[in-house]
């Protein structure tokens, strides 16, 4: 037979077996080799006679279709009926058997029976099984021939024999079939069973048998008790959906146990998928998953990839691991030892929320996987991981629903002092608590109040105007009002309001706010801007009339000193007994204190206006406050006072102005001699630390009230007021003498006892300035500083 012809029966689906006259086995195609399990080799060398259980001839087969057992390599015995034809090919008769299998219908329903996952039974009137499929002998734990012909009472006892006779017992008397499901307990177990009891009648219509089928439904009842249990939570969610975390696994799916029993696997694992971060989360993990999956929280899925993978011809079905080539293969499935692996699509809605992964070590007859009941369960998990999510998002949004009227109300404490919300009849409905802290009323008493009880009497009348503008829209626009309430202890208050309108609900919004301390410093404002504006009316005035004192001061002491000049050239007589120096000097001294009064009302008027300058250089402090006081020696000894300056420092170089320290030495030590009485004493120190040049102008004078020495500062202030005080003077040397140093940077303070004495001490940091590095050489015209002299201590009459 040629190679043509054997490709030729090859591609037929019939079985095909060549043989010759004299049994021997020419050839075989692939259908039959493949239904007995042979190679083309082994089957050429059994002899046609040994193929087949019966006793068989060649004539036999050409005479009709007849129904013989072919026996398999692995010796099962297969029903076939075969036919054969002759045919001469290449001169050699052969004859071309083609194999029928012959399936037995009773045969093919016992094998069915046994591979479903149901238990099923046929049994007597009397109670005797007369037919049990393997899964039901499996789970009472003995075979199908040990139970055929035995009593129900032989494998049921108590109250599941109770259970089952009455459920016969009710087939019987109705004829009609029962659904049952029932809760059995074995060995301490609780199992959930669903049957079907179904009569079979005989030919009269009577009972003739009784049918069953059963099966465990123990985790779908888990499973539903579950949604049950989901959607109750949903319904009373509102209640208590803040005291839960409602997403737990082992609440969730209170399966493990359910899992390995019902899908015989070795390794259960549920991913959940999150498609924003695209990776899936191990959410439960039973058996072999329980260890290999202990240290991985997460696996990252690219988005195309996850979903182009769960169209693949992998997903939906167990095979041998090491075919799985998607991603599962290399993320998901970790667990070792395993075989056999199946991933499953938990699926809602078209929505893949999750995977179920199996891993098996063996299939075998006892581990039968049913597709059908894995997609069921699929869907279950769906719905039950679908509604934990929903609830979740329901959470949230309860959350942040709560989280938002938190952050209002917040918002409503702190941008409004108040808030009410007023029907039509202006009560109050609604207020916050700020109420009782603004305005000292309670709740409970607003709210059986008119809103017109808390308003000013005086502004009643606007306020109702303002508020049927609110109503009907008309001026006013986003401005608020503002008005005087009424304190529960009588007080008066300022508020800012404004309000809306809800034309829905006839009611008015509105919101207030305190402006009391913003009113009372309006006033104040007010206030201090009119005596600013006498301040600078009042400094416009000193600076006209220092001005004007200036240049007549300066023509008098002018001719003054052209009249001494006559008088030493002899060109002015005067009779002996007028003593015209005196008058001269009295008019120079006044002169000189008026020209003094006008330089300090310039000086202040400068300083308050901010355009008085000084000129800071690096000078030998030590040396300064020496000369300046060495330079009045002579003034003040005349008067009979000593005066003494003591120093522990040669030099100290610091950033001042010496004019101005002038000025301020001789003010001060004016003073000193000024309240000073004869026979006492000036002294003035001088010393030093890292951060002060600390000078001290001490004297035995009259000292100052000790409810006055706080005051001598202040401008226009003076110790003795009176028309008959001894000594004469402005009040503004002292608040000058301050500015000047303050602007140095320095402070000045006093210490004084009535009666005993006073001291001025006064501090100047110890720093230079960078562009005055080398010590400046103070060249002073002698004229000049006597000049200045006679200026500061022009209000002592008696030094001439």
């Amino acid at each position: 037979m040629g190679n043509e012809m054997k490709e030729f029966l090859d591609k037929l689906d019939d079985y095909i077996l060549v043989v010759n006259n004299k049994g021997l086995i020419k050839y075989c195609n692939e259908a039959l080799l493949n239904k007995l399990n042979y190679t083309i080799e082994e089957i050429e060398e059994i002899n046609i006679y040994n193929l087949f259980a019966n006793d068989v001839s060649i004539k036999g087969f050409i005479e009709e279709e007849t129904l013989y057992e072919v026996i398999s390599k692995q010796k099962q015995k297969i029903k076939v009926l075969v036919r054969g034809y002759w045919q001469n090919i290449n001169s050699e008769n052969l004859v071309f058997l083609v194999f029928k299998e012959r399936f037995d219908s009773e045969d093919i329903l016992k094998k069915a029976l046994d591979r479903i996952s149901f238990k099923i039974w046929i049994k007597d009137l009397n109670g005797r099984y007369r037919y049990v499929n393997k899964i039901f002998a499996q789970s009472l734990g003995v075979k199908k021939e040990d139970m055929i012909g035995k009593l129900t009472s032989d494998f049921f006892k108590g109250d599941n024999l109770k259970n089952i006779m009455d459920n016969d017992k009710l087939v019987i008397t109705t004829k009609k079939q029962n659904l049952k499901e029932e809760c059995i307990v074995d060995n301490g177990v609780k199992r959930w069973n669903r049957t079907h009891f179904i009569p079979i009648l005989n030919k009269v219509g009577e009972v003739e048998y009784i049918s069953g089928f059963s099966k465990d439904i123990t985790l779908t009842k888990n499973l539903e008790s579950q949604i049950v249990y989901r959607h109750n939570k949903l319904s009373t969610v509102k209640n208590d959906i803040y005291n839960n975390d409602i997403l737990e696994s082992k609440r969730l799916l209170n399966i493990d146990s359910e899992l390995i029993s019902f899908l015989n696997a070795d390794s259960i694992s549920i991913w959940l998928y999150d498609d924003d971060n695209e990776k899936l989360i191990p959410f439960l993990k039973v058996g072999l998953s329980d260890e290999t999956l202990a240290n991985i929280d997460e696996v990252h899925v690219n988005r195309e990839k996850f979903y182009s993978d769960m169209h693949t011809g992998e997903i939906g079905k167990i095979q041998e691991i090491n075919n799985i080539q998607s991603f599962i293969d290399k993320r998901v499935r970790t667990e070792k030892y395993l075989k056999y692996y199946g991933v499953y699509k938990v699926e809602f809605d078209n929505e893949i929320l999750g995977l179920l992964c199996l891993g098996y070590r063996e299939l075998n007859l006892n581990k039968q996987i049913n597709n059908d009941y894995i997609n069921f369960l699929c869907n279950q998990i769906a719905t039950l991981i679908k509604k934990e999510k929903l609830s979740l998002q329901l959470k949230h949004e309860f959350e942040n629903r709560k989280k938002l009227e938190r952050e209002l109300q917040n918002f409503l404490e702190i941008a409004a002092d108040l808030m009410a919300i007023i029907d039509k009849d202006s009560r109050f409905i609604k207020v916050n608590g700020r109420w009782n802290k603004i305005l000292g009323w309670e709740e409970e008493e607003l709210l059986k109040m008119n809103y017109a009880s808390v308003i000013h009497e005086d502004d009643l009348e606007d306020v109702i105007i303002k508020a049927n503008s609110l109503k009907y829209k008309v001026g006013y626009k986003d401005k608020n009002f503002e008005h005087r309430f009424k304190c529960k202890d009588g007080k008066i208050k300022w508020i800012s309001w404004n309000g809306k309108y809800n034309p829905d609900k006839n009611q008015y919004m509105v919101t207030g706010k305190d402006i009391t301390q913003q009113k009372i410093a309006e006033n104040r404002n007010e206030f201090f801007e009119k005596a600013l504006q006498l301040e600078s009316i009042k400094n416009e005035f000193f600076a006209n009339i220092s001005h004007e004192f200036t240049t007549p001061l300066n023509i008098i002491l002018a001719t003054i000193q052209l009249i001494n000049t006559y008088i030493s050239n002899e060109k002015i007589t005067v009779a002996d007994d007028v003593d015209l120096d005196k008058y001269i000097k009295s008019i120079k001294q006044n002169s000189y204190r008026l020209l003094r009064l006008a330089n300090n009302l310039i000086d202040m008027t400068k300083i308050d206006s901010g355009y008085y300058k000084i000129n800071l250089e690096n000078h030998n402090i030590v040396n300064i406050i020496e000369d300046i006081t060495l330079s009045v020696a002579s003034y003040i000894e005349n008067k009979g006072i000593k005066l003494t300056f003591d120093t522990d420092i040669e030099e100290k170089i610091i950033a001042c102005d010496p004019d101005k320290i002038e000025r301020i030495m001789l003010n001060l030590l004016s003073n000193a001699t000024k309240y000073t009485n004869k026979n006492g004493k000036i002294d003035v120190d001088l010393t030093s630390d890292e951060e002060f040049i600390v000078v001290s102008i001490k004297d035995s004078g009259i000292g100052i009230p000790k409810e006055k020495v706080g005051a001598i500062f202040n401008r226009f202030v003076q110790v003795d007021s009176s028309l008959t005080r001894k000594c004469e003077g402005s009040g503004i040397g002292l608040s000058l003498v301050k500015s000047l140093i303050e602007m140095h940077g320095g402070e000045i303070n006093v210490y004084s006892e009535q009666g005993i004495g006073t001291e001025f001490i006064l501090k100047l940091p110890v720093k230079t300035i960078d562009n005055s590095a080398e010590e400046k050489i103070i060249t002073t015209n002698a004229i000049n500083k006597v000049e200045k002299c006679n200026i500061e201590f022009s209000d002592i009459y008696d030094i001439y």
